[in-house]
């Protein structure tokens, strides 16, 4: 990642559907990032299927780059997630 900003850092998840966003600490180092997202504290999947866009903010906006089309799977509480990639390579969550 470059620029990053100035600000301090969050992971910002954001619904497609309807805008909701949800907020989590995230570590930079350098051009690199950690972050923990609790997936059973995810907000409950609107419909059928719920996608949410992956922002780390830090005083602007980044979206972070899935590098390989391999989608990781988990399942927490009945609940099954993928992380995915958006058509411009951006990284998405999504719980179907």
């Amino acid at each position: 990642m470059t620029d990053v900003g100035d600000g301090e850092p969050v992971l910002r998840l954001q619904r497609r559907s309807d805008g909701e966003e949800m907020y989590f600490p995230v570590a930079l180092a350098g051009q690199d990032f950690h972050a923990r997202v609790p997936l059973a504290d995810i907000d409950e999947r609107v419909g059928h299927e719920s996608w949410w866009e992956v922002v780390i903010d830090q005083g602007t906006a980044l979206r972070p780059l899935v590098r390989t089309r391999q989608r990781a799977v988990a399942t927490v509480d009945e609940r099954r997630f993928l992380i995915d990639r958006a058509e411009d390579g951006c990284l998405l969550l999504a719980e179907r």
